[in-house]
Order: C-alpha cells, then sequence, then structure tokens
C-alpha cells in the first residue's frame, strides 16, 4: 500500500464528508517556471481522482464518480453514483485509461480487516451507471495498465495489478461481458503490485513492466498477454527483473509519453487509438527516485536490456539547497510523482517540488498550505499528482481543489542547464533569443578554442551576432593563434552570417577570403608532388570557384579580376566571368594583348558560348593558327565550318604554317564532321591544289568528295580551272573526266601517260558508250602510230605489238579492221595475221555463245509457262484446329500479343508446301527474328501499317499517298512468305551464326568456371 493511499484510510467517512470551502489561489511569481491554476471543484470530499484527455475524474466518499471537462470549452460536469454512501462501502482507487472512455473503481466492501472484501466497478465511456465485474470480486487490484489500443466500445489487453502480487488480463466486449485470466503469480517479493506499464514492440511483440516492493520486472512476448506471460508462468522462461538500489519499498511507477491528439471520431465508436509508445520510466520512493529511458527495439534480446541509461537520485539531491549546505533536512517523504518534457513534478504534504531531470537539481518549490482545503480532525494533506497523457496536463488534487501544474515555460531555462553540462547541440536547439543563441555559441568556441580545435571555434565564432566580441577582435586573436584555416573558417562563416544591410562589410570580408583562397591555391601548385597532392589541388581549386560563384552578387569585379589576374589564375577568370555573364570582355582583352592561347583557353570551357568562337574566329587564327584550329576541332558540339570559312580563306593564296591547319581543319570537317557543304569543299580544292609536294591528296579528294549518289560535293568545274591554272595535270584529267570531257581528258593524258589514258578509255566503256569509247581507243591507237611514226622494221614491229596490245586492252570496243586505216599505205598485212586471226576466233566464239544462251532462254520459257500453269490449279486443305507452327495456338485463335501487331488487315494465316502453318503476326515475328536488320525494319513498317487498316477497307485511312490493302499485302507476302521459315535458306544461313557473337565475348568469359 502506498503513502497515499495509508494516509486516505486513516480518514474515516464521517471525516471525508466535512470539508472547508476552498481558498483563492493567487498566482505564480513572475520568474517561476511552473504555476499552478484551479481547474475545477469536486463534489463532496474526493478519495482519489485521475485526468485523462482534458477531463479530471473525482471519486468521492459518497460513492460518486465525477468527470469535470478542463479544456476550456465548456467546463462541463458528468457525475455518476457508483455506490450509495455507506460506512461499508467506499471508494479506494480509480483507474482511467489515457482517453477518459473507460474507468475502473476499486471498492472497499465491509468494516475492513479480515472480513471485507474488494470490488471492481467499470464505468463505460457513456459514463452511465457503473457495473461491477464479478470475476474480480475478491481482487484487490493495485495498479493498472492499459492497452496501446483504446476503443470506445471494448476494453482489451488490460492488464491488472493486485495486492497479492498476482496479473490479470482483462477484457470486456462490446457485450459488456468481461474475461478476466490470471497471468502470473508474482513470489519471493512482497506481493503488492506498485505500477504497471506496457508497450509495444516493433515486431507484433509488448514489453510489459511491473514493479514490486524491491524489484522492477520486465516481461516480453506476443502479440497476446497469455502468450507474453505463459513461458514466464509455466518457467520455461526465466524472471527477468532489475534490484532497485532502494532502502525503502517503491510507491509509484510513472511514465512519460510523447502527445498525440486522438480524432474525435475515437469516442464515438469509430476506429482507435494508438496510443504513443512511453519513452522515459521512473519509480518513486521515500529513498529517491530510480528513472530511465525505454528501448522498445524488438531486437534486444535480454528483457531488462530494455531499461537503459537508469540512474538513482536519492532522497538527498531532492532536499532544498540549505538542506544539503547542512541545515537541518525535513523528514516529510514525497506522496507522488508525475513526469513533464524536463522535470519531475513531486507532490509533498506541504508543497510541490519541481526537479530538473538534466541538472538533477531541485529548480523550484510551491508550498500548498495556503492551496489546500483543511479537513477536520486530520492534517492538511494534499490527495495526489496525475499526468494527462493525451493532453500533457499535470493535475494536482488538495483536498476538494484540483490546480493544474503550468508547465508552458519549463523549458525556458533548459538552454542554461544543457550549457552547464557543456551539451552545446542541446543547448543551441533551446536557445530562443539571439541571445541566448549567442552565448551558447561564444561558451562552444571558447571551448574548443582552449581544446586546441581552432577550426571548428572560428566557424562558431564567425556565427555570432553580437557586437561583443567584435570582429575585429576575433579576428586578431585567430592571426595571433598562427592557424590559417581557421581565419579562413571565420570569415566565411562570417560572411554567411552577414545580411543585406551589411553590404559594405559583406564585400570586405569576401575580398579577404579571395585573396586568402588564391594563396592557399598557389600553395598548393607549388607542393603538389604526387596524387594526394594533386588532389588536394583540385579540392582547394573548386572551393576557390565555389566561392565566387556563391558570393559574386557581393565582390567587387575591379578587385577580383585584379587578384585572379595577379595569381594568374585563368580559369578561375572565365568561372568569375561566366558567373558575371561576361566571357566576351575577358576575350577581347586577352586578344589585345595577344594572348591567344589564354583566349582559346577561355572558348574550352564548356560554358562560353559557341557564338564566341565565330566572333573571334579571325584573331584568334591570325594570332596563333595551330591552336586556334585544334581548338575548333575539339569543340563540342562541332562547329558549323561555313562561319569560320572567312577566317580560313586568307590562307587559300600560298603556302606556309597557315595552309597546314587550314588544310587540317578541312580534313577534319570533310573525314570527321561529314560536312556536305559546298563552300567547305570548294575550300578543300583551293587549298590542297597549293600542296607543293604531289597531287596523291588532291587527287585521293576527287576521288571520295562525293554524296551517296556519287555526285561530287565541289563545284566541279571551278575546280577545274584552279587546277588548270596551277599545274596540276593528273587532277585536270580526273576533272575533265568529271565534267564529262573524256576526249579532252584522254588528250591531255596522252602528253605524259598512256597508261592513265588507257585507264580513262576503259572507264568510259565501262559507263556504257560504246561510241565514246571506241573514239577514245582510237585516240590512243592514233596518238601511237603517229608518235612511233617513219619507216624501219624494228619501229614497225613495235608500233605492231603495241597497237596488238592495245587492242587486247580494249576488250573489243575497237578491232583490228578499225585500226588498220590508221597504218600508212604501205604496212603489210601478214604483219598483222596473229590480230586478224583472232578477230575470226573471237567472232566465231560469240556467235556459238548466243546460240547456247537463245537455247537456254527458250528452255527455261518454257518451264515458267508450265509452272504458272500449275500454280493456277494448286490448292491446299487446313484444319483450323491444327496449331501454329510457332505458338502452338490453334489457328482459329489470335495469336499472342508477343507475336506482334494483329488484326486490322493483317493476313490471318499463312500455309507453307512443307505443311507448316503459321499465324500471320507469327510468321513476321519468326522472319524477322532470323532476317538481317535493314529486311527486319521494313517487316515490322508493312505489318504496324496493316495492323492500322481496318479490316475490309481498300486503302490506308491517312498519309498524303495511301497505298491499297493489296499493295501493302504483297509487300508483306514478298519479305515473309517467300520460303518456309522452319526449313528455308534464311534458317539455313543461321546455322552458321555462333550461340556466343564476337561481341559477346567478354560477357561469356565471366560465367567461366
Amino acid at each position: 500500500m502506498s503513502l497515499l493511499d495509508e494516509w486516505n484510510s486513516e480518514i474515516s467517512t464521517e471525516q471525508l464528508r466535512q470539508s472547508s470551502t476552498a481558498q483563492s489561489l493567487p498566482g505564480a511569481p513572475p520568474d517561476a517556471l511552473f504555476g499552478l491554476e484551479q481547474r475545477a471543484e469536486g463534489r463532496g470530499v474526493a478519495v482519489a481522482f485521475a485526468a485523462a484527455n482534458d477531463a479530471l475524474f473525482v471519486a468521492t466518499s459518497r460513492g460518486f464518480l465525477l468527470r469535470h471537462d478542463v479544456s476550456g470549452i465548456t467546463n462541463a460536469v458528468s457525475e455518476l453514483e457508483v455506490c450509495k454512501p455507506s460506512a461499508d462501502a467506499r471508494i479506494r482507487r480509480l483507474f482511467v485509461d489515457p482517453l477518459g472512455l473507460h474507468a475502473l473503481l476499486l471498492l472497499q466492501v465491509g468494516s475492513g480487516g479480515s472480513g471485507g472484501s474488494s470490488e471492481v466497478h467499470h464505468v463505460d465511456a457513456g459514463f452511465r451507471k457503473g457495473r461491477a465485474l464479478g470475476k474480480l470480486r475478491g481482487v484487490g487490484v493495485s495498479s493498472v495498465a492499459w492497452g496501446h489500443s483504446l476503443q470506445a466500445g471494448a476494453v482489451s489487453n488490460v492488464v491488472l495489478g493486485s495486492e497479492s502480487g498476482a496479473l490479470y488480463e482483462l477484457s470486456i466486449d462490446e457485450g459488456k461481458k468481461e474475461r478476466v485470466k490470471q497471468l502470473i503469480a508474482l513470489k519471493g517479493d512482497p506481493p503488492a503490485i506498485v505500477g504497471l506499464l506496457q508497450g509495444p514492440l516493433g515486431d507484433g511483440r509488448r514489453l510489459v513492466l511491473a514493479l514490486g516492493s524491491q524489484r522492477l520486472y520486465t516481461f516480453v512476448g506476443g502479440p497476446t498477454l497469455e502468450q507474453l506471460f505463459a513461458p514466464y508462468a509455466d518457467g520455461t522462461a526465466a524472471l527477468k527483473y532489475v534490484e532497485l538500489p532502494l532502502d525503502l519499498p517503491p510507491t509509484q511507477l510513472q511514465f512519460l509519453t510523447p502527445l498525440s491528439l486522438p480524432d474525435p471520431a475515437v469516442a464515438e465508436g469509430q476506429g482507435a487509438y494508438e496510443v504513443a509508445a512511453p519513452q522515459v520510466f521512473a519509480v518513486l520512493s521515500p529513498s529517491g527516485l530510480y528513472y530511465g529511458q525505454l528501448s522498445l527495439d524488438p531486437g534486444i534480446a535480454d528483457e531488462a536490456d530494455h531499461l537503459v541509461k537508469h540512474h538513482l537520485l536519492p532522497a538527498a539531491a531532492l532536499q532544498p539547497q540549505q538542506a544539503q549546505q547542512g541545515a537541518p533536512a525535513p523528514t516529510e517523504a514525497p506522496l507522488s510523482l508525475a513526469l513533464t518534457e524536463y522535470h519531475f513534478v513531486l507532490l509533498y504534504g506541504s508543497k510541490l517540488q519541481y526537479v530538473n531531470r538534466v541538472s538533477k537539481r531541485v529548480v523550484q518549490e510551491v508550498p500548498l498550505d495556503r492551496f489546500a482545503s483543511p479537513l477536520r480532525g486530520t492534517a492538511s494533506m494534499p490527495l495526489g499528482l496525475y499526468r494527462d497523457q493525451v493532453a500533457g496536463r499535470v493535475a494536482v488534487l488538495a483536498g476538494d481543489d484540483a490546480y493544474e501544474v503550468d508547465a508552458s515555460a519549463e523549458g525556458r531555462d533548459m538552454w542554461r542547464v544543457l550549457l552547464d553540462k557543456a551539451d552545446f547541440a542541446a543547448a543551441a536547439l533551446h536557445a530562443r533569443t539571439p541571445r541566448q543563441r549567442n552565448a551558447v555559441l561564444l561558451a562552444q568556441a571558447e571551448s574548443l578554442f582552449a581544446e586546441g580545435d581552432t577550426v571548428a571555434a572560428a566557424e562558431l565564432f564567425g556565427k555570432l551576432t553580437s557586437t561583443a566580441p567584435s570582429f575585429e577582435e576575433l579576428a586578431l586573436r585567430l592571426m595571433e593563434a598562427g592557424d590559417p584555416e581557421a581565419l579562413l573558417a571565420f570569415l566565411t562563416t562570417r560572411l554567411d552570417t552577414l545580411g543585406r544591410e551589411d553590404r559594405a562589410q559583406a564585400t570586405m570580408v569576401a575580398t579577404w577570403l579571395t585573396e586568402l583562397l588564391l594563396d592557399r591555391v598557389n600553395r598548393a601548385l607549388l607542393d603538389q608532388r604526387d596524387e594526394e597532392g594533386a588532389a588536394h589541388y583540385g579540392q582547394l581549386v573548386d572551393q576557390l570557384r565555389g566561392f565566387l560563384s556563391q558570393h559574386v552578387s557581393v565582390l567587387d569585379p575591379g578587385t577580383t579580376l585584379g587578384l585572379l589576374s595577379s595569381y594568374g589564375r585563368v580559369d578561375e577568370l572565365v568561372h568569375y566571368a561566366r558567373c558575371r555573364g561576361d566571357n566576351e570582355a575577358l576575350l577581347e582583352y586577352l586578344l589585345q594583348r595577344g594572348e591567344a592561347e589564354k583566349a582559346l583557353e577561355v572558348l574550352r570551357k564548356p560554358s562560353v558560348s559557341p557564338e564566341l568562337f565565330y566572333k573571334f574566329a579571325t584573331g584568334l587564327v591570325t594570332l596563333a593558327p595551330g591552336p586556334t584550329v585544334q581548338a575548333w576541332i575539339d569543340a563540342q558540339p562541332p562547329l558549323d565550318p561555313r562561319r569560320l570559312l572567312p577566317a580560313l580563306l586568307q590562307f587559300g593564296e600560298g603556302a606556309g604554317p597557315g595552309l597546314r591547319e587550314a588544310l587540317k581543319y578541312v580534313r577534319f570537317c570533310l573525314s570527321r564532321l561529314g560536312s556536305t557543304d559546298a563552300a567547305v569543299h570548294n575550300l578543300a580544292v583551293a587549298l590542297l591544289s597549293l600542296e607543293p609536294d604531289s597531287e596523291d591528296a588532291l587527287l585521293e579528294y576527287l576521288r571520295t568528295g562525293r554524296d551517296p549518289l556519287g555526285q561530287p560535293l565541289y563545284d566541279a568545274v571551278h575546280a577545274l580551272r584552279l587546277v588548270r591554272e596551277r599545274g596540276r595535270l593528273r587532277a585536270s584529267v580526273q576533272l575533265f573526266c568529271e565534267v564529262g570531257l573524256y576526249e579532252d581528258a584522254v588528250a591531255l593524258a596522252l602528253s605524259f601517260s598512256r597508261q592513265l589514258a588507257t585507264e580513262i578509255a576503259c572507264r568510259a566503256g565501262s559507263g556504257g558508250e560504246a561510241g565514246l569509247s571506241r573514239k577514245l581507243w582510237l585516240a590512243i591507237a592514233r596518238h601511237i602510230i603517229e608518235q612511233q611514226g617513219g619507216e624501219g622494221g624494228e619501229e614497225e614491229g613495235g608500233r605492231i605489238a603495241e597497237v596488238g596490245s592495245l587492242l587486247e586492252e580494249s576488250q573489243g570496243a575497237v578491232r583490228i579492221e578499225d585500226i588498220l586505216p590508221l597504218f600508212p599505205d604501205f604496212v603489210e598485212i601478214g604483219a598483222f595475221k596473229d590480230a586478224i586471226c583472232g578477230s575470226l576466233e573471237k567472232y566465231n566464239q560469240e556467235i556459238e555463245d548466243l546460240r547456247r544462251e537463245m537455247q537456254a532462254a527458250t528452255e527455261t520459257a518454257k518451264a515458267i509457262r508450265e509452272e504458272l500453269a500449275r500454280l493456277d490449279h494448286r490448292s491446299a486443305a487446313l484444319d483450323l484446329a491444327e496449331p501454329c507452327a510457332r505458338c502452338g495456338r490453334p489457328l482459329f485463335q489470335p495469336p499472342p500479343s508477343s507475336a506482334g501487331p494483329s488484326g486490322g488487315s493483317m493476313p490471318r494465316l499463312y500455309l507453307f508446301p512443307t505443311g507448316n502453318a503459321f499465324h500471320g503476326s507469327c510468321l513476321c515475328a519468326e522472319v524477322a527474328a532470323l532476317a538481317p536488320p535493314q529486311q527486319r525494319a521494313r517487316i515490322h513498317k508493312l505489318v504496324e501499317r496493316l495492323a492500322r487498316i481496318t479490316d475490309g477497307a481498300g486503302t490506308e485511312g491517312d498519309g498524303s499517298s495511301p497505298a491499297s490493302v493489296l499493295s501493302l499485302r504483297k509487300q508483306l507476302e514478298a519479305e515473309v512468305a517467300g520460303e518456309d521459315p522452319f526449313c528455308g535458306e534464311l534458317v539455313a544461313r543461321n546455322i552458321t551464326k555462333p550461340f556466343v557473337l564476337p561481341s559477346e565475348a567478354a560477357l561469356a568469359d565471366s560465367w567461366a568456371v
């Protein structure tokens, strides 16, 4: 039995009926953390009370249960007579769930002692007549732990602790039928269960704490209470408990939960309210306070380990400061305990005491002798202390008067308490005013500075907004410390702290920071000797650029440009110019100084607009042709060559390094960019024709500079005039051919190379112009005969041999009879005996070949006519239940969606002479899987077009030139129905295709065992 119960039991029924009028309540002192505010007055003499969900429940000596609305909305009072006033029946204890929906009252029936008995009455949310729970008759309930899920119509998972040390489970369904089951009976400890607590674990289990006279028991299990306690009751699991380090038995177990407002619909019977999990527990004893935190981590193996950071606050620490310094300590012990966010609230017979949980010191005491109503014949002692878990109110019942502990200002001085504990992070969270925040920052900075961590201290110094210590004092102090990093951190933080109204100071600090950062980057550049040094240098450069980007609005442009230029930081100059959007001015500045290389470095930055390449192209290529052309080549995305031509035209009239660089860029445009611009190709001809060494590059270009249709991309007439002027003979010959002047080309080629003339004649013959080819060969023969004119047997024999060779090279374009008139009349015909005989034999062979070809054509035509006649009468019978050769579905069913589009005007079925039948979509999918990419694309396109056409339509419904359905089907049949894909040439070609392609060799090797 608790001290409060002992005191209440000493008050007789007659004495409790007599009470005096409540005294007025003066306000709390202005500087107090806590105050008392009167909330409600009871009816009669209060013997027990509880607070829940902005309601105060008071049980009186006359057997009434009063419910006061203390929310300030209605201030309504409801009353319910639990039992008739009698000397043999009185209410001893009152238990209310956190929502105020259900109440349990313990009544003492009889005269007390061994002859008396106990009854438990239940009052539901309707606050109608209470009902005695027969199954709990005789059970002296001493504590209750409500379930974490609360409903208006039913009670479940409630743990009851009895004075005999037994734990029970109580459930009341919506039909008011109760279920009571004993869970366990604790042995070996003085039996009374002083307090109970239960909370949910994350895995469906729950934690239950039971407070005995010397032990705090912990039970873990579930999900039901019966499953939780079964292992402990039958002995399969050992009891887990914490021996309390208390000299006197505990009187109360309290806990603290986060505030969670319920849904108003829960009180109307809709849904359930989930009670917040408890976080802090505390055990009250005359010997002191034992408290700690609750860990509801389901992964904890030992039940007792759910109690963490538990400490004992001895009774001596609860005495006022003067008692601790040697003055006589009062002998009264605390009667009740409540927890707030930061404090313990202790109720004594004559006062309320508030103890800070962090500092463990008494912060305030409020005397109650002026507030409590004196009771006739008894000492003036308050009744109890209770905390509303939902609303967070702490209520005090003193005599017949109820008061609320006003804890709204309890966190006011927590920043100072935490600061005294050197918990700077928590102190900063509780600091509310700039003065408090500055005090925390300054204390933390001084602590770090004393520990030698000057950089961290400097960052905190920079966050100070107070005028003392001043900016100058702090900067000088950090400079004297000899740590440049600390000064840098201080200035950086201070710059971030300054507001818009401090622009002048911000500009000064930013400029100072720019110089410090540049100095740091310069030192790192000199010290980078390995990868680590290079990485550090890169980090510092990134930091400098980030600083310039962030503070471009406060930096002075002239001063900043001067600093960056003096340190030679071109990249950072570019970065700063980009931040200001002034790259053009920077480029003009560099070109005026002749620093083309630096200007190119600016242009190479991805952030610089490509338009600046075109604007400064002429100046750059004049100062530095090689680097400029390389920059053009490296530019991403590629530049437009046509817009750079004005800068390159100056190299089109002479040789030199500029010509080589211009040729380099032109070759890049042709080979890498694939340019088809005629102006670029004309410039290529002009530049290549100036090469002094050989014509090979020009000739190669003239052969390759063509579009996909084979047409030249350059102006052939202009190119011919240009190369003739510059004496490029072979190029002139090739361009003569290009413009169709083959006779001029042969005439020019014969002036320096008969072989080239012969190649031209062969080329003309391959083009199908037999007359032109004959004319060219005759021109070559005439040149041979005329060039070697004169008499003499050897010369005549040479001419005849060369002409014979020419006849062979012409491959019948000219014959001996064409060339004979070109020889002088005095040449003997016997010299041409071999040529004439060869010509006759060739004629005979050609006649025989023509005869055989005509015979073969006649036979082929006959076979085709016969085959076409047979095709007109060919047919086949097909069972629609037959499965598709690819998907296996019957042919009358639609194909699977994986086969691709179907329906519309797509052919339904295909039947091959091999006996294989396919759905139309299945055949297209099978052939597409085996066909080359080009054919596969055509198949997919035709299938999509036919699937979109409505069945029965004659043409496509859209497009500028719609095709007929019949035409599209014929095209599709030509692609997929030429042969059976399972046994045709298409599948035969894939036999030699390897299972693993060369491109997949690396992937195949990764699977090797």
